[in-house]
């Protein structure tokens, strides 16, 4: 027993020391608390594409010319660039798109540099009417809540409003990402008349020469003088209608000058696309909000929301939230918390029936330790609460409470055998130290692995095993330091009450269920190894044969019900 106790000591100094026990027990419920209220809570884990984007605009080319003269120079100048597993483009009319997807352990940044550096050194070859390549990493933001501004009003009134709002609710705390959805962008179309350009002698190059002079700004040097410094700054850029009205292209004879309004009609107003948004069967206009990286999306809803109770509307204006999906994780985060406490208070009663209450009260509140716990390990960690790692917590909650157990039953056997309290606590966690620490990490070893999966299916699997393997070293934590210090002060008397009697009566139950059904059982197994070989074979093969001949379908994802239905039409 001494020789036991010396290689135990760690375990035997907290049981001699129960409130040392208890304060470490008090330790990891706080910091856990804490850190649960400070951890990043979203809906799903944030996905890198892993992705650098490139986009040439090349004004009115159709999509062969695009194709020829954008897409595939930018594709030779990358495709040999290390790191790159493929390159995507997409020929549009007027923009060509280029996607190069990076390899799962290729430095990001190194590579955008890399890619801009072979771009730059070819953008000499591209069409000079091209625009300048415009290269990034593709980020993928998650949406948090979109706020819906309809009304009967005019479209220009409805843009306006909502860009007022988009940047009224940038400026709340712990909103920063916003963008307008389902509005045109204002455009100034200039359409020369054929007849006045006649009248006037005047050529449509001439024309253009005219605005593109007239409409600019730009700085034009400084003078030094003695007074100090004096900024020449050309500030004539045209904006509205008014503006390109009044350009001037030449003066005639008589010394008359000749305006753009003369040989133009000018329309101050929206691009012609024929697109068109309505809510409710009235015009809208959307705002997406986003959640950055540090911003919880719970936080985000309740700004908004405030926002909204508050704000004033301009009369035939109505506004309200749509897609929330804040509003959907809280829901289901509120589902896997009340499945957690049924599976925690079916974990208790399950004890409590065939152990010690009071064993089955520490045993359950283990369970809460060494999940507040795992938030010390989580963490730092860079995990996030999602629909992911909550589903992690559930998984390992049946798992957890096994070392407990054992470590329990075998103090008690120690009592049983008539050892004092802290003398059994010693000997009964020094007897199944060793397979239960042993028995935890290969649980740990089977869900390292995960960690290591690349892709998208890498960045959402990769939390569960960050849970598993925290809350399960957790665990040992508290079995071997917490739970032995609070089993000493157990009375093992018998129980003569009617809780006691009821476990009495499914100890006996369980004690026969042994005897006349496991042994017998077991015993047979022994004699008959081959044939127990045998029949999981068997079973292994008929669910093989039954996955293979369809019979057991495979899906990558399970079909979730939504709660929206989208409608696309095709019209020819």
């Amino acid at each position: 027993m001494v020789a036991k106790t010396d290689q135990y000591r760690l375990c035997a100094w907290f049981i001699h020391n129960p409130i040392a026990s208890n304060l470490l027990m008090v330790f990891l419920i706080a910091s856990g608390l804490y850190l649960v209220s400070q951890i990043t809570i979203e809906r799903f884990p944030k996905l890198d594409p892993r992705t650098i984007a490139i986009s040439v605009a090349y004004p009115g080319a159709t999509p062969a010319a695009v194709e020829s003269g954008i897409n595939q120079r930018l594709e030779e100048a990358i495709a040999g660039i290390a790191g790159i597993k493929k390159v995507s483009s997409i020929a549009r009319e007027g923009m060509g798109t280029i996607e190069a997807k990076l390899e799962d352990y290729a430095d990001q940044q190194a590579l955008l540099n890399s890619v801009q550096t072979a771009i730059d050194q070819i953008a000499e070859f591209l069409p000079s009417d091209a625009e300048k390549p415009s290269i990034h990493l593709v980020d993928n933001p998650q949406n948090a809540i979109v706020v819906a501004l309809y009304g009967d009003v005019e479209e220009k009134t409805l843009r306006e409003f909502a860009y007022d709002i988009r940047a009224e609710l940038t400026a709340l705390e712990g909103v920063s990402l916003a963008r307008v959805l389902g509005v045109r962008d204002y455009e100034i179309t200039i359409a020369l008349d054929e007849y006045a350009l006649q009248k006037y002698q005047l050529s449509f190059s001439e024309v253009a020469a005219a605005v593109r002079a007239s409409s600019i700004n730009i700085p034009g040097g400084k003078i030094q003088s003695q007074a100090g410094e004096i900024l020449l700054r050309t500030d004539q850029q045209a904006y509205r209608q008014q503006d390109f009205e009044g350009i001037v292209l030449r003066s005639d004879q008589r010394g008359r000058q000749i305006t753009l309004a003369d040989v133009a009609n000018i329309d101050d107003g929206f691009e012609k696309i024929d697109s068109y948004s309505r809510f409710n069967g009235k015009p809208a206009a959307y705002i997406s909000l986003q959640r950055a990286d540090d911003e919880p999306i719970l936080s985000i809803e309740t700004a908004v929301k405030d926002y909204i109770a508050t704000m004033p509307l301009p009369r035939g204006i109505a506004v309200t939230t749509w897609f929330n999906n804040a509003s959907d994780l809280r829901s289901r985060i509120d589902l896997l918390i009340d499945n957690g406490l049924m599976g925690l208070g079916l974990v208790f009663v399950i004890l409590a029936l065939f152990l010690h209450l009071k064993l089955a009260f520490w045993t359950s509140m283990g369970i809460a330790v060494a999940f507040l716990g795992a938030f010390l390990l989580i963490s730092p960690g860079g995990g996030t609460l999602n629909m992911i790692s909550l589903f992690a917590f559930i998984l390992v909650l049946g798992i957890v409470v096994d070392d407990a157990i054992i470590i329990g039953e075998s103090i008690f056997s120690q009592r049983e055998q008539g050892l004092p309290p802290i003398a059994a606590a010693i000997a009964g966690v020094a007897e199944v130290m060793a397979p239960v620490t042993i028995g935890v990490l290969t649980t740990v070893m089977a869900f390292l692995p995960l960690i290591f999966t690349t892709g998208f299916l890498g960045q959402i699997l990769s939390v569960i095993p960050l849970v598993v393997v925290s809350v399960l070293l957790m665990s040992l934590i508290e079995a071997f330091f917490i739970l032995p210090g609070h089993l000493t002060t157990i009375n093992t008397a018998e129980n003569t009450t009617g809780l006691g009697k009821l476990q009495t009566i499914f100890r006996q139950g369980l004690q026969t269920l042994l005897e006349e059904i496991y042994l017998p059982a077991l015993q047979c197994c022994l004699k008959s190894p081959s044939i127990i070989i045998a029949i999981p074979l068997a079973l292994l093969i008929l669910i093989l044969g039954a996955i293979k001949g369809g019979q057991i379908q495979t899906v990558f994802f399970p079909v979730i019900s939504g709660n929206s239905i989208i409608v696309t039409v095709g019209l020819p």
